[in-house]
C-alpha cells in the first residue's frame, strides 16, 4: 500500500509540476489547463460522493448536477470576492458532521439530499481561488497545496512509524470518526506541516513575515485535518473505506482533495488579514 502511495504521490507531483511550468511559460494556458483539471477533479468528487451516498439511501443525482454546475461557475480563474463569499456557506453545514453521534446518519441525510451534495463542486474550487486572488504569484498556490499536503503525508507517516516502533501502538484520536487517526499521526503531521511552511518562509517565497509562515502552516494543518475528518464522517455513515479506487494506494479523487475542504477559504481569509 506504501509503495503505491508513494507511485502515485511523485505522478501527481509530476502533474502539478508539469501544469506550473506551463504557467510560468504561458500564464492564461496554464491557467486555463489548470482549471480543466479541477473542473474534472470536482466532477470525479461529485460522481465518487454520489456513489457512496446512494449505499447509505441518499438520493444524489440532484445534487450532482448542482455540484459540478456551481463548480463549473466558480470554477474559472477570473474569478473574484463573489467565489468567496459562496463558498462560506456549505462549511456551516459540514461542520455538525465532526459532533454529531448517534444522530450523525439522519443529518448527513438531510444536507446531502439534492442541493446538499453542491459541496462536492464547490470544496475543488478552493486552490483555484488563490489563482484568481493572485494571478501572477503562482508561489502562493504551490505553498498552499504543498503545506496542505505536508498534513496528509506527515501524518501518515509518522502514524505509521510510531506504530512500527511505540511499545502498544498509536493513540487514537476519534476513533468514532476515523479509527485510523492518531495522536501520534496528527502531532507528527502538524509538526512537519509547519516545518515545509518555514522552510518556504526560509526562502521567503511569499514576502511575508515568519510569523505569517508559522501561522498559516498551523492552521493550514488543523483544515487539513478537519477536512480530512470531514470526509471520513461521510465515508463512515456510508460504510466504504476508499471513495474510489482511481489512485493506487490513496483511493479516490475525493480522498485526495478532502484536505482542501476548507484549507482554499483559510488561506484566502488568512490573506486578507495580512494584506
Amino acid at each position: 500500500m506504501f509503495k503505491y502511495r508513494i507511485i502515485s504521490f511523485i505522478c501527481l507531483l509530476a502533474i502539478l509540476a508539469g501544469i506550473i511550468y506551463l504557467c510560468n511559460y504561458n500564464l492564461p494556458a496554464g491557467l486555463m489547463v489548470l482549471t480543466a483539471v479541477f473542473a474534472f477533479s470536482g466532477g470525479m468528487v461529485s460522481l465518487e460522493l454520489g456513489r457512496m451516498l446512494e449505499k447509505a439511501g441518499v438520493p444524489c443525482f440532484p445534487g450532482i448536477f448542482g455540484a459540478v454546475t456551481i463548480f463549473l461557475l466558480l470554477g474559472s480563474a477570473w474569478i473574484k470576492d463573489i467565489g468567496i463569499n459562496v463558498l462560506f456557506l456549505p462549511y456551516l453545514f459540514l461542520l455538525p458532521l465532526l459532533f454529531l453521534r448517534e444522530k450523525r446518519a439522519v443529518y448527513l441525510k438531510k444536507i446531502m439530499s439534492g442541493a446538499g451534495l453542491v459541496t462536492a463542486g464547490i470544496m475543488i474550487a478552493g486552490p483555484l481561488l488563490i489563482l484568481a486572488n493572485y494571478p501572477s504569484e503562482l508561489w502562493y498556490f504551490i505553498f498552499m497545496v504543498l503545506v496542505t499536503k505536508s498534513m496528509d503525508t506527515g501524518g501518515y507517516v509518522f502514524g505509521m512509524l510510531s506504530s512500527r516502533l511505540m511499545k502498544g501502538g498509536n493513540h487514537k484520536i476519534i476513533p468514532s470518526i476515523s479509527p485510523g487517526k492518531s495522536w501520534e499521526g496528527t502531532i507528527g503531521g502538524i509538526i512537519f506541516t509547519v516545518a515545509v511552511a518555514m522552510i518556504f518562509g526560509r526562502y521567503d517565497v511569499l514576502h511575508r513575515s515568519e510569523i505569517f509562515y508559522l501561522v498559516s502552516g498551523l492552521l493550514l494543518a488543523l483544515g487539513s485535518f478537519a477536512g480530512d475528518l470531514t470526509e471520513s464522517a461521510i465515508k463512515r455513515e456510508c460504510q466504504v473505506k476508499d471513495s474510489g479506487a482511481i489512485l493506487p494506494g490513496m483511493g479516490g479523487f475525493f480522498d485526495l482533495f478532502d484536505s482542501f475542504i476548507y484549507n482554499g477559504v483559510i488561506f484566502i481569509v488568512l490573506m486578507s488579514f495580512v494584506s
